[in-house]
């Protein structure tokens, strides 16, 4: 099967050799073993799922062992499929993962951070959305896309909620890779506050570019006013 036109006809153990893992901030665990990349054997990498672009393992043994639940969310958006579009215009994934990361994480890192506990707040604050929800943010192609553009400009924001997990199970590994790797974040943003300001907790949220396959996780600080 040639993997890199595969789609959403893809059958269990012929969909998962298209590449090593690269979405932003994205968990870095095999969906069915759960073992991480540092893990596995030497000269073993994770890939992606040639179906959806999302999932990931470490074998065939482990894409055939998860297929029986991962078929009925296993797709690539419909525009995307058969096209450039489901890159939205950059050469590789690689290239999108890092323009999303730039955005995201570096030039707007500040303001979706301000937007996240905003939602946060607005929807009964981080109690009410600790246990099973997500911050949803969808992205589409802005003014300049081109690499040697301004990455400030490089998509737009269109859309922002607060879901349920299960509503983002096809972008994530699991909800308890999610819970772990917020405790983590959540040590790790504690330690780096000025002695004032208090962590109530960390809001994790997926960051979807529409029209394409690209999925990354991103962690928000919830701070007390």
């Amino acid at each position: 099967m040639d993997v890199a036109h595969a789609h959403s006809g893809c059958t269990p153990g012929s969909c998962d050799d298209i590449g090593p893992v690269a979405y932003a901030g994205h968990l870095a665990r095999c969906a069915h073993c759960k073992k991480r990349e540092r893990e596995l054997p030497a000269d073993t990498k994770l890939k992606r799922c040639a179906g959806c672009s999302i999932i990931m393992y470490c074998s065939r043994e482990c894409q055939k062992a998860a297929w029986p639940r991962h078929r009925y969310s296993c797709h690539r958006p419909q525009d995307a499929q058969g096209g450039s579009g489901s890159l939205a215009g950059y050469d590789t994934p690689i290239a999108l993962a890092q323009a999303v990361t730039d955005w995201a994480d570096g030039v707007h890192g500040t303001a979706l951070s301000i937007i996240a506990a905003a939602m946060v707040g607005a929807r009964g604050g981080i109690a009410a959305n600790r246990t099973s929800r997500i911050l949803l943010f969808e992205f589409t192609l802005g003014d300049d896309t081109s690499d040697s553009g301004n990455p400030a400009e490089a998509f737009s924001l269109t859309n922002v909620s607060i879901v349920h997990k299960d509503e983002v199970y096809a972008m994530i590994s699991s909800w308890d890779d999610f819970t772990a790797e917020r405790q983590r974040k959540k040590e790790w943003f504690r330690r780096r506050l000025p002695p004032h300001e208090t962590l109530l907790d960390i809001m994790p949220a997926v960051s979807r570019v529409v029209g394409t396959n690209h999925a990354s996780t991103h962690y928000y600080p919830i701070i007390a006013l």
